[in-house]
């Protein structure tokens, strides 16, 4: 009789290994075609250029230092540049897309090895399949997707590792920790808690001291992407306090990363693309989650890790003060979700049983019309004109469909912008930027389309302006703000094309 509950045993293990599988599998699919689909195709505007611009150049330098040189991410998009089935631009965007839509898949396999749930862990990939910050860095070409998809596969092996004590499994942590590190400096913030866990695992005996001297070693080979490129600069440089200085906290953003405090409206901004991403249920489940679980001894200890995670990414994202501050969020929002499932599961075992069934009920309502109610965000914010002081006036971009816009494919400014300015230009003119970030679309279009007699200077300056317009030489200006009148010039003047210029010389 023992031997036949053993055996039933592991056949209803192997059936729900399958079955997770097969979820796993099915959520990769479809998101992947959801987030490819409605993926931007084309050149793009600011860091998306820039991590475009590289890998079709094969460049790996960043002129802002190590930190922000991301080398996994760099890689992966020469692999898929080299490939060569889509123009460059889209072949970096599906990274992002693929990454993103691991995320989700792995998120499944997080709550549902916390709940043993399925309808937990659906109802948490789904609202974070659909929050509207997710869903926008899976159709651009980013590193924040690669990062949440390295850092879910972490948190799964952490959490498979403290339920089952396979070794195999903390090697996994270890792993996708370093490789996280090699993509984006961010899963650094993971590592004390990782380190206080293991310690504590120690303590108890629940790992050796050879696991540790193992996971290390896997951990230090995660991260040589990252950790060759350093010594690397440090051999050439010979400066040990600057390029520690910079593998850290880069060079042009150092004193941000460092900040204490962004100020209240970078926080309203903050926490106004928290409810764009979650216009349901998910926060108050969330709260359910912490609140509850942390007093159910099966899941107290996995809740309280999740808690920390969420805490620590939260805290450095709130307090970065830049342009593009809530984008760090994304860390957040993927531990906020587990936490969200674990509520939605917790829900799910009340006594209220009518009073439940509402509940869950709105809230499956409310997570599948997320993507309905997102659509109308662009439309919402332009009608209560949230940008009013603060709106760039980008050639041929509408900022409330880059901004709010939750799908990247209806925005096609920045290839619109470059194919304009390269019109102009040929064969052999001369393209004024004055916007840093802009011109890395501009610059892709140009080596994408070999025009090596079309010159691109960014952000010039008088001299260099002055120089340019006594050529004879087409001249073409891309605007910084197209509310702003182009700079004088010492002969002709400005003719408007569209949203550019031209340079008309007076004759003789």
């Amino acid at each position: 009789m023992m031997v036949t509950n053993k055996l039933d045993k592991s056949s209803d293990d192997t059936n729900s290994g399958d079955h997770l599988l097969r979820c796993w599998l099915i959520l990769l699919s479809a998101t992947f075609l959801l987030y490819a689909l409605t993926a931007n195709r084309d050149a793009q505007w600011q860091d998306s250029g820039f991590f475009i611009l590289r890998a079709t150049a094969g460049e790996m330098h960043n002129p802002f230092g190590l930190a922000p040189t991301h080398p996994l991410h760099y890689w992966l998009s020469r692999f898929m540049v080299k490939l060569d089935f889509w123009q460059p631009s889209f072949a970096v965007t599906l990274i992002s897309s693929l990454a993103a839509a691991v995320t989700i898949s792995n998120l499944f396999g997080c709550v549902h090895a916390i709940t043993h749930s399925f309808k937990s862990a659906m109802f948490a990939a789904i609202s974070l399949a659909f929050a509207h910050t997710f869903w926008k860095l899976a159709t651009v070409a980013e590193v924040y997707t690669l990062t949440t998809a390295l850092m879910s596969a972490e948190l799964w092996c952490l959490i498979i590792f403290l339920h089952t004590k396979q070794r195999r499994f903390l090697l996994g942590v270890c792993l996708f920790n370093g490789l996280g590190i090699a993509n984006n400096l961010a899963a650094l913030l993971n590592v004390p808690i990782l380190a206080v866990i293991i310690l504590q695992l120690l303590r108890r005996k629940d790992v050796l001291a050879r696991d540790l001297l193992a996971g290390f070693g896997l951990w230090v080979l995660g991260t040589a992407p990252y950790t060759i490129l350093v010594l690397q600069a440090l051999a050439t440089s010979g400066d040990f306090g600057g390029t520690i200085h910079s593998a850290f906290f880069g060079t042009a953003f150092a004193g941000k990363v460092l900040s204490i405090w962004p100020g209240w409206n970078r926080l309203i901004i903050c926490f106004a693309f928290i409810g764009l991403c979650f216009p349901n249920l998910l926060i108050p489940l969330s709260l359910i989650g912490i609140r509850k679980a942390i007093g159910h001894s099966q899941m107290r200890w996995t809740t309280w890790i999740i808690a920390c995670f969420l805490f620590i990414h939260a805290l450095f994202a709130l307090r970065y003060p830049v342009v593009d501050q809530h984008l760090f969020l994304l860390p957040a929002y993927m531990y906020l979700v587990i936490l969200g499932g674990i509520g939605f599961s917790i829900l799910t075992k009340s006594q209220r049983e009518k009073l439940v069934r509402i509940i869950l009920g709105f809230a499956w309502t409310l997570a599948f019309i997320t993507p309905a109610i997102v659509a109308f965000a662009p439309t919402i914010a332009r009608k209560a004109n949230v940008l009013a002081k603060v709106e760039r006036h980008k050639p041929y971009r509408d900022d409330y469909i880059y901004l709010f816009a939750p799908w990247s494919v209806v925005d096609d400014s920045a290839e619109k912008m470059s194919a304009h300015a390269i019109e102009l230009a040929e064969p052999n003119g001369i393209i004024l930027v004055e916007d840093n970030m802009a011109s890395y679309a501009i610059q892709y279009k140009v080596l994408q389309e070999g025009l090596e007699k079309v010159s691109v200077l960014v952000e010039p300056q008088d001299d260099a302006i002055r120089t340019a317009t006594e050529s004879e030489r087409t001249i073409v200006l891309v605007p910084l703000n197209l509310t702003v009148p182009p700079p004088p010039v010492p002969m002709g003047h400005w003719k408007r094309i569209g949203d550019l210029y031209v340079l008309e010389r007076e004759p003789g």
